[in-house]
């Protein structure tokens, strides 16, 4: 999983685009969540998941994030020290996004995420109070509601709680953008591809008739391959929060129906 992180201290950018916003300062908090979300790296010689990230090309001056989060490996696009090639690249294709906002007085405004690409689907937003840090979420408006889901109230987290509540979350949103459209074309697309090149590499080849024992009518084989809709792949595969107080950010992996997991929510 690739996530693009964004820093801002302004929701108006005027005549700003994303790769001119201010720099983040030595001493801002921003740091501090990025030291939580993962650990940070040289990408030059890198040799586990690169998020597109081109270890041996351009990319191998820049250092970034990456941590391995629940089995999923996760790499961190860092807005502040990309140039303008990198974030047309790979900001400009991140579908998560996280966005830093260093305000602890003014309000966040929706408006300011029209900036980003097309292809970003999922926002966590990120904001200072005190020691603590406000956390909302914003998706386009046609993708499915997913867990785990904010408070009624102000959700206000520690650092650590930050971590697992947003890669959960986006982990999750992450799925369910490849169940509607136009998102869903870049996950079905392939695996059309794929299988229609491993029938082409192995025909189906028909089975010879038996002749022992008396003649049943031919039951038709189906020695095609299938896979599960995207549809339902998100279902399985989503990351839900346990509804026990003590174990408020304890991600859980749901279990596939049929294989003797409990199947209720």
């Amino acid at each position: 999983m690739k996530i693009g992180v964004t820093y801002t201290n302004t929701c108006g950018l005027g005549e700003k685009k994303l790769h001119k916003l201010d720099k983040p300062t030595k001493d801002s908090q921003f740091w501090d969540l990025l030291d939580t979300l993962g650990h940070r790296i040289k990408i030059k010689g890198w040799t586990k998941f690169t998020g597109d990230m081109l270890p041996e090309g351009v990319d191998t001056l820049k250092d970034t994030y990456y941590t391995n989060w629940n089995d999923v490996e996760v790499l961190y696009h860092i807005a502040p020290w990309f140039n303008d090639e990198q974030h047309r690249r790979l900001l400009g294709n991140d579908i998560i996004h996280i966005i830093y906002f260093d305000d602890s007085v003014e309000k966040f405004d929706p408006q300011f995420l029209t900036n980003f690409s097309n292809l970003a689907q999922i926002f966590s937003v990120v904001q200072p109070i005190g020691n603590r840090f406000s956390v909302s979420f914003y998706t386009r408006g046609n993708i499915p509601s997913f867990e785990p889901f904010t408070p009624p109230t102000n959700c206000i987290l520690s650092l650590e709680e930050v971590r697992d509540f947003v890669l959960t979350r986006s982990y999750n949103g992450s799925h369910m953008v490849f169940t509607v459209p136009p998102m869903n074309l870049l996950h079905s697309r392939p695996r059309e591809r794929t299988i229609a090149s491993l029938a082409a590499k192995f025909p189906k080849q028909k089975k010879k008739k038996q002749s022992v024992g008396p003649r049943k009518r031919a039951e038709s084989i189906d020695d095609g391959i299938t896979c599960g809709t995207a549809e339902e792949e998100a279902r399985y595969s989503t990351l839900k929060w346990s509804g026990a107080k003590n174990d408020l950010f304890e991600p859980i992996k749901r279990g596939i129906i049929g294989f003797g997991s409990d199947s209720s929510d």
